[in-house]
């Protein structure tokens, strides 16, 4: 696929109708293909933990530790020197937003959004959520509940401190028993569209 034709969250069906599957390829493309470099990324991908659109605590932890320092200085959330591999990659649609309801958000209106103030501890898919994107921003897209989650640096995975006394001791629960510290952060992107459990 051209570069100028992806769109990150695009559908299956779309990227396939925008590009060319490895078999429909001609012989001296294909070729160029592997020798390019990008075959070894391809086949790279199904180890990554964002493959299913989900990461779970330990694999957003593992991550960090193996990419330190992503940031240009520990107090930089632009995150300068993170490649789009340094990125996890999480479906909207695989999020479970706890608590969070139609009534507390204002239709087509990006809001900020405090997830700990909505988790649902019973719940592993909600522990996950919360963990990923903590404070962000989402508009609701429909009175049915569909959310879209807004990228930008206050979606990152990251132990500073900071916020509420709540947060701060999370943090320093998780400084402590993790052994994460201020080298460790990195962003994420989220694709899709959400749904919220309450209306």
């Amino acid at each position: 696929m051209d570069a100028g034709n992806f769109t990150q969250g695009m559908s299956d069906a779309s990227a396939l109708n925008a590009g060319t599957s490895l078999g429909k390829l001609s012989n001296p493309d294909r070729w160029n293909f592997m020798k390019s470099g990008n075959r070894t990324h391809w086949k790279r991908l199904s180890s990554r933990p964002d493959w299913d659109g989900i990461v779970t605590i330990d694999e957003g932890v593992a991550w960090a530790k193996s990419h330190p320092n992503l940031r240009a200085n520990p107090d930089d959330t632009n995150y300068l020197n993170a490649t789009a591999d340094d990125y996890l990659y999480l479906d909207a649609s695989k999020m479970d937003f706890g608590s969070l309801s139609v009534s507390d958000l204002r239709y087509n209106v990006e809001q900020g959004v405090n997830l700990l103030d909505h988790v649902n501890l019973l719940s592993n898919r909600s522990r996950f959520t919360t963990y990923a994107l903590g404070r962000s921003k989402m508009t609701l897209k429909s009175t049915s509940g569909k959310v879209q989650i807004s990228n930008g640096a206050w979606n990152a995975y990251d132990w500073d401190y900071g916020g509420n006394a709540v947060r701060e001791g999370l943090i320093f629960g998780e400084r402590t028993l993790k052994g994460l510290n201020n080298t460790h952060g990195f962003p994420i992107s989220v694709y899709g569209i959400g749904r919220l459990n309450k209306k």
